[in-house]
């Protein structure tokens, strides 16, 4: 464990580490970062490594305050408990189904051509933002008449 690079947080932080660290029954290296604050530690894996080489270049562009900005996935293929193969698509921070389908790279296929389609995207997540309203207005007339 080496300390690549360490520095100040902002408050209520006191500072970072970015740590190499090597996996030698795995030979791979990897990136992770401490944020220390008055009372606590958080540490952050922050990427795994074929070579030393690759991992010091990649701690040049981590931002070690946000180590996790970034990272999150656009959508998911899953295997559903009935043994088919479930997308999902995360738009503006909602995670929309899209299908379900018998093989894996028809579903991987599906989800591609979902992300590569922003207004088919807009318009689900449109649909997701009226249904909610839908509900919510049919349990608000719900209580109303309960009371």
């Amino acid at each position: 464990m080496v300390v690549v690079k360490q520095g100040d947080l902002p408050p209520p932080g006191k500072h970072y580490r970015l740590y190499l660290n090597a996996d030698r029954k795995r030979n791979k290296w990897y990136l992770r970062v401490t944020h220390s604050f008055p009372h606590t530690n958080r540490h952050f894996r922050a990427g795994t490594y074929d070579s030393k080489e690759e991992a010091l270049k990649a701690a040049e562009t981590l931002d070690p305050i946000n180590p996790k900005k970034g990272r999150s996935k656009p959508g998911t293929v899953d295997r559903y408990s009935n043994g088919m193969w479930r997308v999902r698509v995360k738009y503006k921070g909602e995670h929309m189904h899209v299908g379900y389908y018998r093989d894996e790279e028809l579903a991987k296929l599906k989800l591609q051509e979902a992300l590569a389609d922003p207004p088919y995207l807009e318009e689900r997540y449109q649909s997701l933002l009226a249904k909610r309203r839908r509900k919510k207005l049919c349990e608000n007339g719900k209580k109303e008449k309960k009371m």
